[in-house]
């Protein structure tokens, strides 16, 4: 399962209802637009729309908001690179005062506003990335490896962006494996 089929399968158990998900990316970077790529066919095979939104600069975050205000989606998925995490909290901001569930790609942005996030196990990056370069330093080469570990969150912050979600939030999330973050930043 890929990462961005099992984020869009997440939002499909926190609302079995789903049908549209608008998808937030920067259009104007080759990778951003790889992993556009595979969420729009990972959401194929779950039988979901993707509503494209591609920005290439803060201004767009309005066009794209304007869309979904026409055409509302059920959920948002967000991709992360400079552009979409400078303007994040545009986004969190958007989603909590529409009611839209939105998921995003680190654990980072469920501390900070995010409803709920899932890609690799930074930590485990971090601590795997550390042990190598001791077998580099020590002359031991080093193997080829992958994380294979993965980690979802939730926010359980009740900062102003969730508390609009309330107890509804709350008992939809409660069900899915994920970690739970009290370390929200929210305004409030």
């Amino acid at each position: 399962m890929t990462l961005s089929t099992k984020r869009l399968s997440l939002l499909k158990e926190l609302l079995p209802q789903l049908r549209r998900v608008a998808m937030l990316w920067n259009k104007g970077d080759r990778g951003m637009s790889l992993r556009y790529d595979a969420s729009a066919v990972a959401a194929r095979e779950l039988g979901i729309i993707i509503q494209p939104l591609g920005v290439s600069e803060p201004d767009d975050f309005i066009k794209a908001f304007d869309t979904m205000n026409r055409e509302r989606p059920d959920a948002i998925l967000m991709v992360s690179d400079s552009l979409t995490l400078r303007n994040r909290r545009r986004v969190f901001e958007y989603a909590a005062e529409r009611r839209l569930p939105a998921i995003y790609e680190t654990d980072s942005l469920t501390r900070e506003c995010g409803l709920m996030s899932y890609g690799p196990d930074r930590r485990e990056i971090f601590e795997r990335s550390a042990a190598l370069v001791d077998r580099i330093f020590k002359g031991t080469k080093p193997p080829t490896c992958r994380s294979s570990s993965r980690r979802a969150s939730c926010s359980r912050s009740i900062g102003k962006p969730q508390r609009r979600w309330g107890s509804t939030y709350r008992t939809h999330c409660s069900h899915l494996p994920m970690r739970w973050s009290n370390k929200g930043t929210c305004p409030t």
